[in-house]
């Protein structure tokens, strides 16, 4: 985080930027309907203490007459609405017991069809007329969730990332923005948005190799074509030993030469 700080600061800029994080968001009702919620845009804003979890889970309440998505971690413990009949044509029935998500799962599984489903604006009024206002209620909407670094690593740090409003059944994936000034949280934005970016590799190794070359014609040596080749077959044969990732180019000393004429040692008598 400091070296990351410390480029954008060299740089002088000083707003908000993408990183690599980056989360997938898959949708899930617990009876199994696979379309998507058509109506208002109802939307909802992943917690920070929940975006972590491998699978998040959604309540729907009531305030002022207006209804709202929002998600909750599958181990709170809310009453919830089962429903029974069809998922075309449901009667959703408001259960008064605190219990945590997947044991309302089990309970409207055993004793109705499943946890609600909504599908439409007609099941929210129907939903609505059931569950008591000022209410959260379990319903059977959660999230698969699956954090990730760009470059497929896992992710693992300290600081945990805050999603912005999710729309349900729509919403597949959010990616990772930080903001300059303040490196105690990351946020998750949609990532159609355009930001700068800050990219990351491996640090440039240089390594100086001086090569001795027998020549019958030394005036070979100062032309480009034959430079341009041992530098050809001096790669072939890196690679034929199994050595990759390795870019060779002749140094040139400050007269422009390459190659320079070796003195020969004197012999002594």
């Amino acid at each position: 985080m400091d070296q990351l700080m410390e480029t954008v600061s060299s740089a002088g800029y000083k707003s908000g930027f993408w990183i690599g994080l980056y989360i997938e968001i898959n949708w899930r009702w617990s009876d199994g309907f696979s379309g998507s919620f058509t109506g208002n845009s109802y939307e909802t804003s992943v917690n920070p203490s929940n975006c972590l979890s491998d699978q998040i889970c959604m309540i729907v309440y009531w305030h002022s007459e207006h209804h709202h998505w929002s998600d909750s971690n599958c181990s709170s413990v809310f009453p919830f609405v089962c429903y029974n009949g069809t998922q075309q044509n449901p009667d959703y029935v408001f259960v008064n017991e605190r219990m945590n998500w997947s044991s309302a799962q089990r309970y409207c599984r055993h004793n109705f069809t499943d946890l609600a489903t909504l599908r439409n604006e007609t099941d929210w009024t129907k939903l609505y007329s059931v569950t008591p206002i000022e209410q959260n209620v379990w319903i059977g909407l959660y999230i698969d969730t699956n954090i990730s670094w760009s470059d497929g690593s896992n992710f693992s740090f300290s600081q945990k990332p805050t999603s912005s409003s999710l729309q349900p059944g729509v919403t597949t994936a959010r990616c990772g923005y930080q903001y300059r000034p303040n490196t105690n949280d990351w946020y998750l934005y949609p990532c159609e948005y355009r930001y700068p970016f800050v990219c990351c590799g491996l640090p440039k190794v240089s390594r100086r190799v001086k090569l001795r070359l027998k020549v019958e014609n030394s005036d070979l040596l100062s032309d480009a074509a034959v430079k341009e080749k041992l530098l050809e077959k001096l790669q072939e044969k890196l690679e034929e030993n199994g050595v990759s990732g390795v870019k060779l180019k002749w140094k040139q000393t400050t007269d422009g030469k390459v190659f320079n004429r070796e003195k020969k040692k004197k012999t002594e008598l």
